[in-house]
């Protein structure tokens, strides 16, 4: 498939491809592509020549050019023009309703708003003008015979006039992905979409960028007359500039090669893997060495800036008895972590009419309701398997601290589109079962429409019932929304000691097998993937209570977890901003973005998020010896992982850094809770269940500097662990270059500048 965008070179029309959805979107709206449109459905013609104009049934002749181009490329743009208002509606359903038959890969709005513009998967042993009639037979409706040319082009409109798009459209020919990558091997053939990478890419590991690095690079930005929040707005060539930018004020005097890789992929996200950014680093690297020549004035000061700053920090730097791993001092608190200070853009708006005191509670809250949105949307997750987007938030918190009033406006209004196309089919459901029932038994009944879409369900519903919803909503997301845990024993048919929460657990897995077998022709039999995304709230003691029986079953680890902090007796009442018309439109950009996501994405930020998390969590768990800890981080990853992919769609399919940060929080602040409420109790299951008094902690903090083997076992008899095993966990401390070995029975615990330095010895060698 390709969708090439054509441009002008000395008066010629050249075509160059377009590799990813934000690129196309961007182009889409960019300049004065909205204002064009406007004039043109107003009446003036002449402005239809300056709209952006696509090609989406050939390949460029090898010089570039559009002209005369006898290369077919996989898909096929198709032209229905001159459709009366009445008939645009239903024709549109008709296309949507036969999209998977066709193999559409885009639908748009005409120039004119009297027709569509469509892109189809070329059938190979059809020509041009046979797929088109083709297609035309199978929609039941005339294409446009004067663009029926391969290189015919179309006149783009505006991203509102976008109906469908599918991410296949971006991969590029087989042919020319031979010529772009040597041989790498990405076809016409490839399902899966990598979102933010061009098809010339090779993946680049970084290491992680220092806080003087970023610090010189944002200062060297604001040299080069740019804004650091700006930097990665706009698409490829204006990444391209905004960097060749920085770079030509002489950043690379100020850091190694692999450092500003490092910044840039920080800075510049959804740029730093593009094969053009990391040659123009080597050009300049290479042209430009950054050891030959004096800094000038500017970049000393920047230089003078970044060391002194460094230093104060240095000497400011508290001595501390706590310990010193941050994990260890985080599960040691008394509260939760706090939420970071720069959120992604969609959590900003969701939560920027909530107090303070909720934010990071809607922050957990918000994904199940966002997540119903995408059909058949997956992402490849570490492991090479999909994820779907199955989300849950349980807020367990005090009596009358505010876990309903907090999230129940956000989530109204995130659910609101779904919920008022479920209510138009609920009435509709209720007149077909008045007229079924009104017919005598031998009077033909009549049948149960076939688009009785109903993502939202009711807290009382039957098994059955949630089977025949599952049934309509052909491969969407259901939701529900509990005010109290105690209402989930009703999806799962059962309580107290027979509730095994069989329903919950399989909700959380991908390709799970739900249904019911026909007990008679009355019935509702029907099998699959069961996906319901939900919201709940309990107390404390209510959650203990509700799974006292299941603890090590699986239903905790599946959870997603949410809080709010206890209040000073006699604070003030929380101030609620406003959720009217404004509050939806901010939210408006996002949602239409997941209503439009779909198929198997591979998310390159989101996969090295989840390795780098899962990094962190293990090695955590070396340090702490904790197998609760261990076990749980498992699939509380999966769910950071999720959120993040969440996030990354809602922006249509653009990475921001911050999610990185918020994700990394969303993790950290489940997993707290989760030990928490359960960490005791889950190490003791046979024993009445209590609140931990503290969560895992680092192992080594408790040695010190000079340690034996008899300290290390006695470290673990304190903590209730098997002394036995202090030499193999030294060993593991040992392979993570944690400590080193000074005797035979003598250790000696590692800085993290030793640690580093071993490893790039070991790498070296």
């Amino acid at each position: 498939m390709s969708v090439h965008m054509i441009y002008y070179k000395d008066g010629v029309k050249m075509m160059r491809p377009i590799l990813n959805r934000e690129e196309y979107l961007s182009q889409r709206d960019g300049g004065e592509q909205k204002s064009l449109l406007k004039g043109v459905r107003e009446g003036k013609e002449q402005l239809k020549s300056k709209l952006v104009q696509m090609n989406y049934s050939c390949l460029p002749n090898e010089d570039g050019t559009l002209k005369g181009s006898k290369r077919m490329s996989s898909s096929i743009g198709m032209d229905i023009d001159h459709i009366g208002q009445d008939e645009m509606e239903e024709l549109c359903s008709r296309i949507l309703g036969k999209k998977d038959e066709l193999g559409l890969l885009m639908l748009e709005k005409s120039a004119r708003g009297q027709g569509y513009h469509l892109a189809f998967r070329r059938k190979q042993e059809l020509s041009q003008e046979e797929n088109l009639r083709w297609a035309s037979n199978l929609l039941g409706v005339e294409y446009d015979k004067g663009a029926k040319d391969i290189t015919r082009v179309f006149f783009t409109t505006t991203n509102d006039n976008l109906l469908f798009l599918d991410d296949e459209v971006f991969s590029i020919e087989e042919a020319v992905m031979k010529k772009n990558t040597n041989g790498t091997n990405l076809t016409n053939k490839t399902l899966l979409h990598v979102a933010e990478e061009p098809a010339n890419i090779t993946p680049q590991e970084v290491g992680e960028a220092s806080a003087q690095s970023l610090e010189a690079f944002d200062l060297c930005v604001g040299l080069a007359g740019l804004k650091a929040d700006a930097m990665d707005v706009w698409g490829v060539h204006n990444w391209h500039a905004n960097l060749m930018a920085v770079l030509s004020v002489g950043v690379a005097k100020l850091m190694t090669r692999e450092q500003l890789r490092a910044v840039v992929a920080h800075r510049l996200p959804n740029y730093s893997q593009t094969e053009d950014c990391q040659k123009l680093i080597d050009y300049f690297y290479e042209k430009y060495d950054a050891n030959k020549g004096f800094m000038n004035t500017a970049l000393r000061e920047i230089n003078a800036k970044v060391q002194q700053k460094t230093s104060e920090s240095t000497q400011k730097a508290p001595l501390s008895t706590e310990p010193q791993d941050a994990l260890s001092r985080m599960f040691a608190s008394n509260l939760p972590p706090e939420m970071p200070s720069k959120l992604p853009r969609l959590v900003k708006e969701v939560t920027k009419s909530t107090p303070k005191l909720y934010q990071a509670t809607v922050a957990q809250a918000m994904f199940p309701a966002l997540a119903t949105y995408p059909k058949h949307l997956s992402f490849m997750y570490t492991d090479n398997q999909v994820r779907e987007l199955r989300i849950n938030c349980l807020i367990i918190a005090g009596t009358g601290t505010g876990k309903d009033i907090c999230t129940k406006q956000p989530l109204t209004h995130i659910i609101a589109d779904i919920k008022q196309r479920d209510e138009m089919n609920r009435e509709r459901l209720k007149k077909f079962n008045e007229e079924y029932n009104s017919k005598a038994n031998n009077k033909q009944k009549p049948q149960r429409p076939a688009d009785l879409v109903i993502q939202t369900i009711k807290s009382d519903i039957t098994k059955a019932a949630l089977v025949q919803r599952m049934e309509d909503a052909q491969g969407a997301p259901l939701y529900v929304r509990l005010n109290e845990l105690e209402q989930w024993d009703k999806v799962e048919g059962a309580t107290g000691r027979n509730n095994q929460f069989t329903v919950m657990k399989q909700n959380d897995d991908e390709e799970n097998d739900f249904g019911s077998d026909r007990a008679s022709t009355q019935s509702v039999m029907g099998s699959g993937s069961l996906h319901l995304n939900w919201n709940a709230n309990t107390t404390v003691s209510k959650a203990l209570k509700y799974f006292r029986y299941v603890v090590t079953d699986g239903p905790i680890s599946r959870l997603c977890l949410a809080t709010i902090p206890d209040c000073e007796i006699g604070s003030d009442i929380p101030v609620f901003g406003n959720y009217d018309e404004a509050y939806d439109e901010s939210l408006k950009p996002y949602i239409d973005n997941l209503k439009t996501a779909t198929g198997v994405i591979v998310c390159q930020q989101a996969m090295r998020l989840a390795s780098k998390l899962k990094a962190e969590c293990a090695d955590f768990a070396r340090l702490s010896q904790d197998t609760v800890f261990d076990n749980l981080t498992h699939r509380a990853l999966v769910h950071a992982f999720r959120k993040a992919c969440l996030l990354y769609a809602a922006n249509g399919m653009k990475w921001e850094k911050s999610i990185e940060d918020f994700c990394r929080w969303s993790l950290f602040y489940d997993l707290y809770l989760k030990m928490k409420f359960w960490g005791d109790s889950i190490r003791s299951a046979d024993s009445d269940v209590q609140i931990s008094k503290r969560g895992p902690e680092s192992l080594l903090d408790s040695l010190p500097t000079q340690f034996t083997l008899e300290d290390a076992k006695r470290v673990r008899q304190q903590k209730g662990m098997d002394a036995e095993r202090a030499r193999k966990m030294i060993s593991t401390w040992q392979s993570r270059y944690y400590v080193i070995q000074m005797s035979d029975f003598s250790f000696k615990k590692l800085s993290e500048s030793e640690r580093e330095e071993m490893k790039k010895a070991k790498n070296k060698s």
